[in-house]
C-alpha cells in the first residue's frame, strides 16, 4: 500500500467485509474485478463502524 496512489478522478469504492468474513465465492468474485485492490487493516477483527473509519482514513491519505 505504501506506493499506492488513488486517482480522485476515478469513481472509487470501499468494500468492508461482513461479520464472519466473505465466502470463498465472494472473495473470488471481488478479486476478479478490474482495478480491485485488496488489503487488510490488520490481524485484529474490527467492528464494521471502526473498519469504515480506518479504511476511510487510509483512503484519504492515498488520494493523489
Amino acid at each position: 500500500i505504501k506506493d499506492l496512489k488513488i486517482d480522485k478522478k476515478i469513481n472509487s469504492k470501499i468494500l468492508i467485509g461482513p461479520e464472519g468474513d466473505f465466502s470463498v465465492k465472494e472473495i473470488k468474485q471481488i478479486k476478479s474485478m478490474k482495478n480491485c485492490i485488496s488489503f487488510s487493516l490488520g490481524e485484529k477483527i474490527l467492528r464494521s463502524e471502526t473498519a469504515a473509519i480506518a479504511a476511510l482514513t487510509l483512503f484519504n491519505n492515498l488520494i493523489d
